[in-house]
Parts: structure tokens; sequence; C-alpha cells
């Protein structure tokens, strides 16, 4: 079910899902907007627990609302939940969850945010992927939260899974999965080497990269590729590929 939050981050908006049929998991309940919660009330009747991806306001800023609404227990990783819920149960990677007709299986993904889990639908194969891959473009990586070693793992781990289908937190259904992730992982690396010819081309600070490395982009976009170059420099940073002196980075 789309929530009503589309942005240049979000696409058309937080894919909130129902998993299983009577008394399903609710995952991702969304913003906190009162329509959006009560639509999925109406449509999931009794869910037998709401569950969430990770922290981000897109994803959780309506869930213990929802969950208090729908007199279910919220669970997340234990860190989203503290942040969310302080009464919300913990997910471990590798936990079942059942509900009628679905059991899904947590994997801890960590890299667009440090709490991050998708969740591996057994019945299909296919696996809820948050705002680890979306449906469309990319995810960003946001320095501090945002850490690309972690997720370049965790694309890795995912693909590994060889999942049939990806139900992704934002934008439309991935129904061959396998080149979708690959990309994902060429496109960092695509972008680590951007960064480092920026570098080469005596660009030093953050702002200097991001003019070069998103000349295309819309400007209010910049921002955030600011955070996302962040991740890339820090990444480098701690493989000794660059120093950094004050707002300058420069090669070790």
């Amino acid at each position: 079910m789309l929530a009503p939050n589309p942005s240049p981050y979000t696409l058309e908006g937080t894919n909130t899902y129902l998993i299983g049929e009577r008394d399903p998991i609710v995952l991702d309940p969304g913003p906190d907007d009162t329509g959006h919660l009560e639509r999925v009330l109406e449509e999931a009747g009794t869910p037998s627990v709401v569950i969430l991806s990770h922290r981000h306001p897109d994803h959780a800023e309506g869930a213990e609302r929802f969950a208090d609404m729908a007199r279910a227990p919220l669970a997340a990783y234990a860190s989203t939940g503290s942040s969310v819920c302080a009464t919300a149960a913990a997910i471990a990677d590798g936990q079942r969850i059942s509900a009628d007709g679905a059991t899904i299986t947590a994997m801890y993904t960590p890299g667009h945010a440090h709490d991050h889990l998708s969740f591996v639908l057994e019945e299909e194969r296919a696996m809820f992927t948050g705002d680890h891959v979306l449906g469309r473009g990319t995810t960003v990586i946001a320095y501090p939260d945002g850490d690309l070693v972690a997720y370049l793992k965790s694309l890795d781990r995912a693909r590994a899974a060889h999942p049939k289908r990806l139900y992704p937190g934002h934008g439309p259904v991935v129904e061959d999965p396998d080149p979708v992730l690959a990309y994902y992982k060429e496109h960092r690396l695509e972008r680590e080497q951007q960064v480092l010819d920026a570098i080469d081309a005596g660009d030093a600070t953050v702002p200097e990269m991001v003019k070069r490395i998103y000349a295309d982009y819309d400007v209010s976009l910049h921002a955030a590729a600011a955070l996302s170059v962040m991740a890339h420099l820090h990444k480098l940073l701690d493989e000794r590929i660059l120093k950094q002196e004050g707002d300058a980075w420069r090669r070790a």
C-alpha cells in the first residue's frame, strides 16, 4: 500500500506491505499520516505484528501509532525499536516471523542505515528490501549513518540469497533481481572512482567534489549528494587510500 509521501528520495512514496492472509505482518507503516494508517488498518484487519526495515521517518514515523491503533506488537532491529518505541521487541538476524500463509526471515543488511533489515519471504523466495534496494534508481548512502563498507557487504549477502523478486520500500517490484543487485554494487564502485578522479583533478573539499561529480543533477539534491560523497571519503580513509587535512582530502 502506497503512502502519500512522494519526493525525490521516496519516489512515489513509501510502500507499506501486508504479508500473509489473515492477521498479516505489517511491514513499514510509513509516515504518521492518519489517512494512510487508517487505510492500512482497514485492509490488514487484525495484524499479528508490525515490523520495521529501519528507523528512517518515511518508514517508521507512524509505527508506534499504528501499532496502538491495531493493538499489535511492534518489532524492529534493537536500536530501531528503542528509538521508535520503548516497548518494541528486537528482531535478530536470521529470526523467522510467521503469519497465515507466509514466513519471513530477517536478514541484517546495514549500509543505508546501521539498523537496516531486509526480509526473505520463504514461500516466494522473494525479498522485502526496504531502502537497501529500490524499485527504481539507487538508494542514498548518507554519512554518518550510511556505511559503504557495510553496504557493499550487504549487497553481496542479498545477492547470495538468490531472491527471485524484490519488494522495495520505494518504487515498483523488481522481477529480475540479480542484474539489479550487481548494478547497485557497480554503481557504488564507479562513484568511488569518480571521487578519486575528482581529487586527482584538484578538488579537495566535499563541495568541490559534489559540483564536479553531480554537475548534471538538480542543486536541490546536492546536500544529499554531499553526504554520499562523505560516505565514500570515509571508506577510502579507512582503507588508507586517502587522508584528511581539515576540510581537505588528499591521496595518502
